[in-house]
């Protein structure tokens, strides 16, 4: 796919997702997914299954690990959760 497909598909699942969806986009994220890529540029729907487990699970991985670095920033580690060192408010 080109580059400038992508990015088109790309904007355009970004926007959609901006409507209300259940927690984690689960369900709308595919049917979303779906539409975009099987109607509008004619891949097969198996493919866009795996596209649509692929983007759960980038976002999965970034949000955790963007969700522990923070936490780790303030002090909270992995194995003293809830008990940091620091003191956050004087």
């Amino acid at each position: 796919m080109p580059i400038g497909m992508y990015i088109i598909t790309t904007t355009i699942m970004d926007l959609l997702l901006i409507l209300p969806s259940p927690p984690a986009g689960l369900g709308t994220t595919e049917w979303y997914t779906n539409i975009i890529y099987t109607i509008g540029l004619g891949i097969p729907k198996n493919t866009v299954a795996g596209i649509a487990v692929l983007t759960h699970g980038i976002t999965l991985c970034l949000i955790a690990i963007l969700g522990l670095t923070s936490l780790s920033s303030i002090g909270y580690g992995y194995f003293n959760t809830g008990k940091s060192d620091k003191r956050v408010y004087k």
